[in-house]
């Protein structure tokens, strides 16, 4: 069940209800899932295929992956920072 208010489970709105932000962190995570996107990046720069991720995360699919890739590639920043205060996924 999603705990998530309708009206905070899409952001930004060309993810229509793709992404969910955790409410006290504003960390972006995948829609039904907690799995943040900084954590995918981080093992994506570690190397990792996108079929590694789906084999390790049975829970996402591959349209999962590519909006978080797209996410990621249009706030490099943000997954920069979040991957430095967090550490990497190793």
């Amino acid at each position: 069940m999603n705990w998530v208010p309708d009206h905070f489970s899409t952001f930004p709105a060309r993810f229509q209800g793709r992404w969910i932000f955790d409410i006290l962190l504003l960390t972006p995570f995948l829609i039904r899932t907690r799995i943040p996107v900084w954590l995918l990046e981080s093992l994506r720069r570690l190397g990792a295929t996108d079929s590694t991720l789906l084999a390790a995360y049975p829970t996402i699919n591959a349209e999962d992956l590519a909006n978080a890739w797209a996410y990621a590639r249009a706030h490099r920043d943000e997954m920069d920072r979040e991957i430095a205060e967090n550490g990497d996924a190793a």
